[in-house]
């Protein structure tokens, strides 16, 4: 029997580090595609309903243009593009979004 050993090295890292970023788009796609949109959408609903608990009156996100989930997401759940939608995506970047949220009566 043959026995395989690994070392593992956790370091930590901005997105903007170049050699991050492949890692971090795999890993935000598999979250997406494992753990699909319903899960997305509970956790985006509990940031709206925290922030407007806290005051807050508007939501901005940003994804990217190669992330056509979080996109699609964005768009379900109200917000509002901050760009053109009918433009493609790699032309614009960052893809902004808004939605000013329902704040909580006491």
């Amino acid at each position: 029997m043959t026995v395989m050993t690994f070392a593992l090295s956790v370091h930590r890292t901005t997105t903007t580090d170049p050699l991050a970023r492949p890692l971090l788009d795999e890993l935000a796609h598999e979250y997406t595609t494992r753990y699909g949109s319903a899960l997305a959408r509970r956790v985006l609903t509990v940031l709206e309903r925290e922030a407007a608990a806290r005051g807050y009156s508007r939501l901005c996100l940003t994804t990217g243009p190669r992330q056509p989930e979080a996109k699609g997401l964005y768009l379900a759940s109200g917000y509002r593009p901050l760009f053109d939608v009918s433009a493609d995506p790699e032309s614009i970047g960052p893809l902004p979004f808004e939605k000013f949220l329902e704040t909580p009566r006491p």
